[in-house]
């Protein structure tokens, strides 16, 4: 009786901890593309979460779901439309990770034939400034 009990003591306190899982870092976008994007986050416990997202705000109805549960979390969305705005939220089954807004949104691309203008912006990584940074 008393190994049940301990190990519900030991047990129950990590089932809570992964409910109250927030996002710590992110989201920012990888790999954008004519028709994909990638969109990565870490959360401070591991779960297994979901972007929703659609190109209308009120009316997300589309998702992907991560691979596996962890903490680092790279999603890939496929079968986009070329330059089109996507919206979109992030949750952890039921609970809400990151909820939508009118600034939480990604751009895919143009295709080739288009004549849209596009700008860039590059950065690069200037290291650590010390002897780890050398090749």
């Amino acid at each position: 009786m008393r190994t049940t009990n301990l190990f519900i003591l030991l047990v129950l306190p990590l089932s809570l901890f992964a409910q109250d899982a927030t996002i710590i870092r992110g989201p920012y976008l990888q790999s954008g593309s004519t028709d994909k994007v990638t969109i990565c986050f870490r959360t401070n416990s591991e779960v297994k979460p979901t972007v929703i997202y659609g190109k209308d705000r009120s009316d997300l109805k589309n998702s992907s779901e991560a691979m596996y549960e962890g903490v680092d979390h790279e999603i890939s969305i496929s079968n986009l439309q070329p330059y089109s705005m996507y919206f979109y939220e992030i949750r952890a089954g039921d609970k809400v990770l990151m909820e939508d807004a009118d600034d939480r949104f990604f751009r895919t691309h143009p295709d080739k034939e288009s004549k849209v203008k596009v700008h860039g912006w590059v950065l690069g990584d200037c290291g650590t400034a010390n002897h780890d940074q050398r090749a």
